[in-house]
């Protein structure tokens, strides 16, 4: 089959949604199709399959894309078209506020022309398909979680912890930074706290281009990298001992900087939330803890820190829920099925 993944483009900021294309693309090429990411529109009719990676603002100022939506409409009208799918990575804006409100409108009328153009919808998270069951005409809607857009670098980690100057005694804790307001600093800060007063020495690496740290006692070892490549970003990860994940929606199966650390083996706590997923609230392979409960997720983090084995069997567990429900070739077969049972 030859498949066009559309994904546009934001010139000099991190785009994740591209990274996670490009890794599709390359689980789908090994399953024997032919397959491009393309930054435009134009020219899709050459696709047995068009698959639009779907966020607002990937596609024009404030969200606003009506140019998409047109170029849409003129493929479903062909007499002879690809069939015609998307990716809900996020739908639209919460309506708070009057400037969000108005954003809100338009971003919920465009999507839902968008989706009424395509055959088939997909959802990153299990909340999208909510959100958008209003929508008339209804179209097939399948949850398609993401992967780690990073390479595997577990080989990577005791180099790593060396090069942090983390002994055999102290717990390396990763987390990607706060500042972009989805993440929690007050839960990171009562982990690290809780951590102390168990006993455990712990050393915080706060990952991610707007990486910073939350309030810590100035003896409390720490590394802010910055912007960093794919590989050395996974090295970090795989010399954590603990992942954090405090996100103040809950985790969900949208957040590639977690996909990462279950990639890794790496002992994930996180938070449940009105975001969370089915498959991640059933899962062995990490420990989530009620969002509003910050006393909880800090003592998880003291019992984890103080149970090695613990943490390693929670760590094998998430690796293995990674290989089984996460990894690129598994999302890849999960879409190829969906566009089949769909024909």
């Amino acid at each position: 089959m030859r498949i066009g993944i559309l994904c546009g483009e934001r010139p000099g900021e991190i785009n994740a949604i591209r990274d996670a294309s490009l890794c599709l693309a390359e689980a789908l090429r090994a399953a024997g199709h032919s397959v491009e990411v393309l930054a435009e529109p134009a020219d899709l009719t050459r696709y047995d399959l068009a698959l639009v990676q779907y966020n607002p603002f990937l596609y024009g100022r404030w969200g606003f894309a009506p140019g998409l939506v047109v170029e849409l409409w003129r493929l479903r009208l062909r007499r002879h078209r690809p069939r015609l799918a998307i990716v809900v990575h996020e739908p639209f804006v919460p309506m708070t506020g009057w400037r969000w409100t108005l954003m809100g409108l338009w971003q919920r009328a465009q999507l839902a022309a968008a989706c009424a153009a395509c055959d088939l919808v997909f959802v990153t998270i299990e909340a999208w398909a909510k959100a958008i069951s209003w929508m008339r005409p209804r179209r097939p809607t399948v949850h398609l979680p993401v992967g780690s857009n990073l390479p595997y670098r577990r080989e990577a980690a005791s180099s790593e912890r060396a090069r942090l100057g983390a002994d055999e005694r102290t717990i390396v804790i990763a987390t990607f930074g706060h500042r972009n307001g989805g993440r929690s600093p007050e839960h990171v800060s009562a982990a690290i706290a809780a951590i102390v007063a168990a006993g455990a020495r712990p050393m915080l690496v706060a990952l991610g281009a707007d990486g910073g740290l939350p309030d810590l006692p100035e003896s409390i070892p720490t590394d802010v990298p910055g912007r960093l490549s794919g590989e050395a970003l996974s090295a970090r990860v795989a010399a954590a001992d603990i992942f954090l994940a405090p996100f103040l929606a809950g985790l969900s199966t949208r957040r590639t900087s977690t996909m990462v650390a279950l990639q890794h083996g790496v002992a994930v706590i996180g938070t449940d939330g009105r975001m969370t997923d089915s498959v991640l609230r059933n899962a062995r392979g990490l420990r989530l803890v009620p969002v509003e409960r910050v006393d909880e997720f800090a003592a998880a983090a003291a019992d984890l820190a103080s149970n090695p084995e613990k943490r390693e069997a929670i760590g094998r567990a998430g690796r293995a829920l990674y290989e089984e429900r996460f990894d690129w070739p598994v999302i890849a077969a999960r879409l190829l099925a969906a566009v089949e049972q769909d024909t």
